[in-house]
């Protein structure tokens, strides 16, 4: 699933955020956007029906309420996720990507013990399915 400009930035400042975010809050965090202030509903209303975003309550902000909103899924999920719904010609297998990720500078000994641990508890739950 490709993201718009302006949809990416509007999931990065929820991404970035720790609370759920009105509209109003997303045009603040995002000063450098190109895309007008009143398109913020309709780029609200895309990401919705990308299932990207829900809305997770309301706020009151002066006189009005507003809903607002967060992401469905963490960053790592929606890479995860663009990865496994890539075209089959040019999907990499788990392990080609995993290679990938490791010969980069930033895999450090305890990413590495993290990995272990968490491939050692992937192979115990799918023992006991």
């Amino acid at each position: 699933m490709l993201l718009r400009r302006s949809e990416t930035e509007i999931m990065e400042a929820l991404w970035g955020s720790e609370e759920p975010m009105s509209s109003a809050a997303l045009i603040e965090a995002i000063p450098q956007r190109r895309w007008k202030e009143r398109s913020i509903f309709a780029i609200l209303d895309g990401l919705l029906k990308k299932e990207l975003i829900y809305e997770a309550g309301f706020v009151r902000r002066g006189k009005t309420i507003a809903r607002t909103f967060a992401p469905t899924m963490t960053y790592a999920e929606f890479i995860a996720r663009q990865v496994v719904e890539a075209g089959e010609s040019y999907k990499p297998t788990l392990p080609t990507l995993l290679s990938a990720f490791l010969n980069t500078e930033d895999v450090t000994e305890e990413a590495l013990q993290e990995l272990e641990s968490l491939i050692a508890q992937r192979k115990a739950d799918l023992m006991d399915d």
